[in-house]
């Protein structure tokens, strides 16, 4: 045989034998194609666990299954190859693009079979599966709501902070927020007391968290600035950190109170005025003593203290106007004609008027107090106006 001949009989023997060992060898991306993998996503920045995972990929098209990133509307999604381990999984025509590095590990003595998938800012930890299809009992953990993309917006743990009422910036309460997969529990002396910090996770979307409790829904915004997060209703907003201490010292101001859920049924601020009442029943008494129907005149100054809890402090001074009375009160041993009270009392919107005990207050849009009237206290009291504390209605004060 020639020299030649023989050159090319030797090579294509070589390359005969090399053909039949590859055939039998799997590739790493014939070995993860078309079977389903289960494991986490992870979160890039911090290696925050987002979600358990279930997903397939077949030439073209990429099954996936997970509480966060994808979720609803995104379980089935197109997918274009960009190179031997790159893919890019999209929903055509939707603007919806998940670049994807998929990295097997074969398994051997030492290594368990593995596949590692890097997104832009997440990754996932998958092992295989012996199923053939997806099953109700593997995919148990999918709820099935529509979720957010940006991996920054998922949090959970316990956070305090202020919630704010986002028509004035009132600070309305403290706050502790304690995020779990399916439900916010949100604790404070307003909107969110008693019976009403439970809030179901319905889902994302419009760019907002979707909420429903007993009391209604509430859809909210979640915002970062410099650390702090922000979540924005529409009359309302919460301003948090993350709680470092333990989950009493987060809810160590919880007054477990009975509040309103609308944001505007609370009053800020400390009003004061002054105005003149009687006795009625003392009249006979003062014509008896031969006095004149005013010797039981009083002079009183009122201040409401608005509180945390739907709670306001009333405090009350009233003087005699008499000399007469007044040296009769303190020859009979009393004193010098003054009496002073303070109680906190619960109080209540109906309105433009404000309920307090069996007292009503018109709001004024000046934002004073236009004193209506009470009952019950055997007291004759004139109308008159409390007038606020400039800036005292901006947060309440320390009891």
């Amino acid at each position: 045989m020639m020299p030649m001949r023989r050159f090319f009989a030797v090579w294509m023997g070589v390359a005969v034998g090399l053909s039949l060992l590859t055939g039998c060898v799997q590739t790493p991306k014939a070995a993860y194609l078309d079977r389903i993998w289960c494991g986490i996503i992870y979160r890039t920045s911090d290696s925050a666990r987002l979600s358990p995972v279930c997903l397939r990929l077949k030439n073209d098209t990429l099954n996936i299954y997970s509480n966060a990133l994808f979720g609803r509307s995104l379980e089935t999604m197109s997918c274009r190859r960009t190179s031997d381990s790159t893919y890019v999984a999209f929903l055509p025509n939707a603007g919806v693009e998940f670049p994807m590095e998929f990295r097997y590990t074969a398994p051997d003595s030492l290594t368990r079979e593995a596949l590692r998938i890097d997104g832009t800012d997440y990754w996932m930890e998958l092992w295989p599966t012996t199923d053939s299809v997806f099953t109700a009992e593997r995919l148990s953990f999918y709820r099935g709501r529509e979720v957010p993309r940006d991996p920054a917006l998922y949090v959970d743990g316990i956070w305090q902070g202020t919630l704010f009422r986002s028509r004035d910036g009132a600070m309305l309460s403290p706050l502790c927020l304690q995020f779990t997969p399916d439900t916010l529990f949100a604790y404070a002396n307003a909107v969110f007391g008693r019976d009403n910090h439970a809030l179901v996770y319905q889902g994302y979307w419009g760019d907002q968290f979707h909420y429903t409790s007993d009391f209604g829904d509430l859809d909210l915004w979640l915002r970062w600035d410099d650390g702090e997060l922000n979540l924005v209703g529409e009359t309302l907003m919460m301003r948090v950190v993350p709680h470092t201490g333990t989950p009493s010292e987060a809810m160590a101001f919880y007054g477990d109170y009975e509040v309103p859920t609308d944001a505007d049924a609370y009053l800020l601020g400390v009003y004061e005025g002054t105005t003149h009442g009687r006795v009625p029943k003392a009249r006979a008494l003062s014509l008896l003593l031969g006095g004149s129907p005013d010797m039981f005149e009083i002079e009183m100054t009122m201040r409401l203290t608005f509180l945390e809890g739907c709670r306001v402090r009333v405090e009350t001074f009233g003087e005699l106007i008499s000399p007469e009375m007044q040296l009769l009160m303190m020859l009979g041993g009393g004193k010098d004609g003054t009496v002073r009270s303070s109680s906190v009392e619960p109080y209540r919107f109906d309105g433009r008027y404000i309920k307090i005990t069996g007292d009503r207050y018109e709001l004024l849009s000046s934002g004073d107090l236009w004193y209506v009237g009470g009952q019950g206290k055997g007291v004759e009291v004139d109308p008159f106006t409390l007038t606020m504390a400039p800036n005292s209605n901006l947060f309440y004060p320390q009891e």
